[in-house]
């Protein structure tokens, strides 16, 4: 089944309700759930904050780990700009 559709049972909600919710049409739930219709990246962030899940869950794809190991291999593979960004953003988010 369709994870958006699932989540949707599950709150007990109809597609009207969950489109009202999130600001769509109803017809744009429906297409969601029966795959005529990708999810876009502003829909999937909606939905994804109303069920309180990752997009990645809500789009049935496996959740990545962030385990201190992982995290760290992760960014060993980075090339070296990309690790001099990293560092940036974490020299800034721990002064505070």
């Amino acid at each position: 089944m369709n994870r958006i559709k699932e989540l949707r049972l599950e709150e007990s909600l109809s597609q009207k309700e969950l489109a009202d919710a999130i600001g769509v049409n109803r017809t744009v739930i429906t297409k969601f759930e029966s795959g005529a219709r990708g999810v876009n990246m502003n829909a999937a962030r909606k939905l994804s904050d109303y069920f309180g899940c990752s997009i990645e869950y809500l789009l049935g794809q496996p959740e990545v780990g962030l385990d201190d190991e992982s995290v760290i291999q992760a960014y060993h593979v980075l090339s070296e700009p990309d690790k001099e960004v990293v560092d940036l953003i974490l020299s800034r988010y721990l002064r505070y």
